[in-house]
């Protein structure tokens, strides 16, 4: 693996704060739709580590994994970096999480225009790990019922 050494530096996002909420990420500048916002390094779980964290309080913050190439049955990833400080919608999302399973990092992509101080949304829930595909959003692996 041989990562972009300018890949993971970025200023177009801030750390906010949202009451209700609390900490979340902010458009620090107009963002276009299609736009790279920022890419995450992930930890891959795999079989009995993914178990183990499904257990815990992060469950929340991990997002799916579905690589069938990889052994060890279901996997997940722990994003590192402002994208796992992202707050959801299900109806207001404004950016998608595209995995890159070479790099194994995350990108954040504005689906929508963002304007700078908004709240950068993701959807937490989407189609089941086994009906993903590559280069197709993927969600947060949540265990608590995500309204909006």
């Amino acid at each position: 693996m041989n990562l972009e050494p300018d890949r993971f530096v970025n200023t177009k996002v801030s750390i906010g704060v949202v009451e209700g909420k609390g900490r979340t990420v902010l458009a620090a500048q107009d963002l276009e739709a299609d736009e790279l916002i920022v890419s995450a390094p992930v930890l891959v779980l795999k079989g009995i580590e993914h178990y183990l964290m499904r257990i815990m309080p992060c469950i929340n913050h991990l997002f799916t994994w579905p690589r069938p190439q990889m052994q060890g049955g279901d996997t997940a990833a722990i994003a590192f970096g402002l994208a796992s400080l992202c707050n959801h919608s299900n109806t207001r999302a404004n950016a998608k999480v595209i995995p890159d399973y070479e790099q194994e990092c995350i990108d954040l992509i504005a689906t929508s225009k963002i304007e700078a101080g908004r709240e950068i949304l993701i959807k937490y829930k989407g189609p089941p790990a086994g009906q993903l595909v590559e280069n197709t959003p993927i969600t947060m692996s949540m265990s608590t019922r995500i309204t909006d």
